[in-house]
């Protein structure tokens, strides 16, 4: 099943990928424990025929730090799967020694720091793989563990998280943390020749913030990671169309897509059974 799945995301790669595509289409496997030495190191293939690149959740909890009785990270140099194609999702639980062997194999990390909170797994050594040479990029994950996706609230819980486990306040500073969110996550991803900043050659991909919500500030980078909230951001521009303009999209009707998506929420739990208690990861099923 998973070979057969890899050919129909083949397919796809090669039916929406393209040069001014907005989307890059690649295999991902939520954990190396979940698939076969050989369904994985197929995947890692299929992202490097194709150059794009492919997600795995490693190290997210200490029970995912070994598989066979290997350190995870030995497990995927052993079957040739640390791939420069390889993005690898959280990372909490890595020592120096092992983000010295993803940078050697040009693989990169995604730091997740408000689901990691959230769901108490504890927090990426993020100096460790700075120090390694690792490209690092800050995400969000998804809204089953991060009910906000939000990269303003993810550059802010980042620094804290950096600064309360590293008991310094000085662990990072806000002008790294503004990099991890733009430049290092278009460089983790292999797409920091297309999008990360504002060059000429690259997506004219721009948000534009009110600056005057956040005054009085002193310097602009602490005032985005400690400041701001995503309020402030007027006007949105992707690959040089304009899609928000003074706080209104242009592309769809943001009360309509609220209500939908609402309703589609209540429905799901109505059908599934399944009941969500407020602040607590994971759901149980209703028997009633």
């Amino acid at each position: 099943k998973a070979l057969a799945a890899l050919d129909h995301v083949g397919s796809l790669i090669g039916k929406y990928n393209g040069a001014r595509s907005l989307t890059t289409i690649g295999p991902g496997i939520n954990e190396p424990h979940f698939v076969t030495a050989r369904s994985f190191r197929s995947a890692v293939s299929l992202a490097e025929r194709c150059e794009v690149p492919m997600m795995a959740h490693v190290a997210e909890v200490p029970a995912d730090v070994t598989i066979d009785g290997l350190n995870v990270v030995d497990w995927m140099i052993r079957h040739r799967s640390l791939s420069q194609r390889l993005v690898l999702a959280h990372c909490v639980w890595l020592t120096p020694k092992d983000f010295r062997k993803i940078a050697k194999a040009g693989a990169s990390v995604t730091w997740q720091p408000s689901t990691n909170a959230f769901l108490a797994d504890g927090v990426m050594p993020l100096r460790h793989a700075l120090n390694a040479g690792v490209a690092v990029g800050l995400g969000t994950d998804d809204t089953n563990a991060n009910d906000r996706v939000n990269m303003f609230s993810e550059m802010r819980t980042a620094a804290m998280v950096t600064k309360l486990a590293r008991s310094s306040s000085v662990a990072v500073s806000a002008g790294e943390l503004l990099w991890l969110a733009t430049r290092g996550g278009a460089r983790a991803l292999g797409l920091d020749h297309l999008v990360g900043s504002i060059e000429v050659g690259k997506a004219a991909d721009l948000v534009l913030l009110d600056l005057d919500a956040l005054k009085p500030f002193t310097r602009i980078a602490s005032a985005l990671v400690y400041q701001a909230s995503g309020d402030e951001v007027d006007t949105v521009i992707v690959d040089g169309r304009v899609v928000m303009r003074e706080r209104e999209l242009l592309t769809l009707d943001e009360r309509r897509l609220r209500q939908r998506a609402q309703r589609c929420s209540e429905g799901i739990l109505r059908r599934s059974g399944i009941v969500v208690d407020d602040g607590v990861p994971g759901a149980r099923v209703s028997r009633g």
